[in-house]
């Protein structure tokens, strides 16, 4: 749970093959060493950083590399 200019408040949960971050967060719900599960309320959405509207920012990341979430999910 960190904060950068341009996503503002993020957090980042990993597992053992992937990472997934959420960015421009107004409101964090957990915190660092946190275990969270499927279904756990982790944040609230925002608009802090250079947002326009509040939003949320999601990326996967899977060794190092940023992944398109539509290739790996179901909408």
């Amino acid at each position: 749970m960190q904060q950068i200019g341009i996503i503002g408040n993020y957090i980042v949960i990993k597992d053992d093959k992937v990472k997934t971050l959420y960015g421009h967060c107004s409101k964090l719900l957990v915190k660092e060493g946190d275990r969270v599960e499927q279904g756990d309320e982790i944040a609230e959405v925002g608009e802090t950083g250079k947002a326009t509207g509040p939003h949320l920012h999601f990326e996967i990341i899977k060794e190092e590399r940023v992944i398109n979430p539509e290739y790996v999910m179901e909408f």
